[in-house]
């Protein structure tokens, strides 16, 4: 508050302070409005109301991980869920941008991107895939041996983000289907073994 003092026409000036905006006159003036020598002010003192940024909803597939209120200089931080990637500032701030008492959020609400597994995933030889769901996080891709092959490696892969970048990837390769073979037979003590064996 600002004043010029309290005689006939002396002016005082009411502030807010910080995350406060004034409700009335911000000036007043004092005069003798009944002109009976009675010095009046013209205006009340104002109010100060505390600024409230609106309510927000999170993002789809995100939540709100902590605000400490709706007030000027509040934040407000989110996250997204397993399987989707934050695209923008994951913090906002309560403000006041245009000065008018109405809070604002400094930013724009983040989007919570789908992760996904870009990459597509091939067949072993001699065998082929189970099941491919779309290749999301979290999605399970399965192999399996042609009759007469014999998995080596893992008969599946798993889409994750282990960078943490939003970017999937397979959490392994796809197995090799190996030819089951027995071992070489020797012939039988005064025998002999054809050639034109299968």
């Amino acid at each position: 508050m600002s004043q010029l003092g309290n005689v006939y026409g002396g002016e005082v000036t009411f502030n807010c302070d910080v995350g406060f905006f004034v409700i009335g006159s911000s000036v007043t003036r004092c005069a003798d409005l009944n002109n009976d020598g009675i010095g009046n002010w013209i205006n009340q003192p104002p109010e100060c109301d505390r600024i409230i940024c609106p309510v927000l909803t999170p993002p789809e597939n995100g939540i709100f991980v902590s605000t400490n209120s709706l007030e000027f200089g509040a934040t407000l931080t989110i996250a997204c869920f397993d399987g989707f990637h934050l695209v923008g500032n994951p913090i906002l701030l309560c403000t006041d941008t245009n000065t008018d008492g109405v809070g604002d959020w400094n930013g724009t609400m983040p989007v919570c991107s789908q992760i996904s597994c870009e990459e597509p995933i091939t067949s072993p030889l001699n065998g082929g895939i189970t099941s491919s769901p779309p290749p999301v996080w979290g999605s399970v891709t399965s192999f399996y041996c042609e009759v007469g092959f014999f998995m080596r490696g893992q008969g599946f892969v798993t889409c994750v983000d282990s960078n943490n970048d939003g970017r999937g990837e397979w959490d392994g390769s796809p197995p090799v289907c190996q030819q089951i073979t027995c071992p070489d037979l020797s012939p039988p003590h005064n025998g002999s073994i054809p050639t034109n064996h299968g």
